[in-house]
This record gives structure tokens, sequence and C-alpha cells, in this order.
């Protein structure tokens, strides 16, 4: 399905879709998905948080997010694990909401569709994500965030950042990833945990382990 280009387009690709069914065919669910993705690819919802589609479309964050998901569900071409490292490594880069509390890395996700791409791409190896502390935000422990880092990495990338951190070994310091975070993450730099993020998301092992190394070696 193409995408809208321009504001003068959407009124033609929705006519084209609607009309692809017969005359009053299309259910109102559909109708609304549709609209919301063709508002969405328009650029109307650009920046913008949960709270303030809301209000654009007078209806509920809760329905917001239903609709969010079942655009992209439906919309979107080949919503692979690669796709959902760029959208992931797209929203890491737009400094979304991180915290750290006590031992806990907290991530924020307005988006249902990323926050359920990154809890399954971090839990391939290990059950290591909570989700439970809230409809939005993903409670990772401290001590295990290096491994979910080390989960959104592809098989074949996950094996070039293990060579990579070994063949640069810090002399008396661990330098495994689960190592490395734990001891450079704290609450003086807590940036740290959105850029590491980013770098897992490129899928790229040796340039991540070469930004691991680096932290560890300041």
């Amino acid at each position: 399905m193409a995408k809208s280009k321009s504001k003068g387009s959407v009124g033609d690709q929705f006519l084209k879709e609607y009309l692809s069914r017969g005359l009053g065919n299309m259910p109102k669910r559909e109708i609304d998905v549709f609209i919301f993705h063709l508002m969405r690819e328009r650029g109307d919802f650009a920046g913008k948080p949960i709270s303030d589609i809301s209000r654009i479309l007078k209806i509920t964050p809760t329905r917001v997010k239903s609709l969010m998901y079942d655009a992209s569900l439906r919309f979107e071409k080949q919503l692979d694990d690669d796709l959902i490292r760029s959208k992931l490594n797209d929203y890491f880069n737009e400094s979304p909401i991180i915290d750290l509390e006590n031992d806990k890395v907290l991530i924020q996700f307005e988006d249902p569709l990323l926050k359920d791409g990154f809890e399954a791409l971090a839990k391939k190896e290990l059950q290591l994500v909570d989700g439970s502390f809230g409809s939005e935000i993903v409670k990772i422990k401290k001590s295990k965030f290096g491994l979910v880092l080390k989960g959104l990495l592809s098989e074949k990338e996950a094996k070039k950042l293990d060579k990579e951190l070994e063949k640069h070994k810090v002399e008396g310091k661990k330098s495994d990833v689960e190592s490395i975070t734990d001891t450079v993450i704290d609450e003086t730099n807590k940036h740290l945990i959105s850029e590491l993020l980013q770098y897992a998301t490129i899928d790229n092992g040796i340039r991540f382990g070469k930004f691991l190394i680096g932290l560890l070696a300041v």
C-alpha cells in the first residue's frame, strides 16, 4: 500500500481503500485504523506523546495505543526483527524517558509495538525483562542489563561482540558485557543507558564491543 506523501493525497488513498471492498463493506474499526495510519504517515503525530494524540483525536490514550498497534501490524512492511531493531534505534535516538531506580533500569515505551518488540528480542536468551511495573514501563535489573543488550543483537553479531571483548580485554577488569554495563552505569551517568541501547539496536557487534571497551578503559 502506498504511503501518504502529502495532505492532498490522503482523501484519494482513503477512497481507494474504502471502495476496494465495495461501498459500505469496510468495518468501522478498520476505517479508524486506516485513517490513523494515514494521519501518522502524513506526520500529524510526529514528535507528539500519546496524551497529545489523545487530545487531537478526542479519544482515550488506551484507544490511541490500540490504534497505533493495529496500524503498525496491518500496514508496516516486513515487520521482522531487523525492522523492530531499526524502529527501536530511532526511538532511543529520540531520548525517551529512561531512569535508574535502585538496582533497576526503567525504560518507557508509549508505542506498544515497540515495547513488545523490545521484550521479544531481549527475551531470546533469558527471561530478564519485567513489564509488570506499568503498561508503558519495562524494568530490568542493572546487573542483567548487559545480557538484555546482547539479546537485542542478532546471533551473528552477538558472537562478534564476544570476540571483540575477548580481543581487547582490560587488565584487571572483567570484560564480559554483563560486568561492563553493571560497572559503568550509575546515578551520575544514566545517559549511558540510552547510548548502550542505541549501539545494541544498530546490530553491529564489533562497533558495540569497541564502545564497551572504551567505557571500561575510562
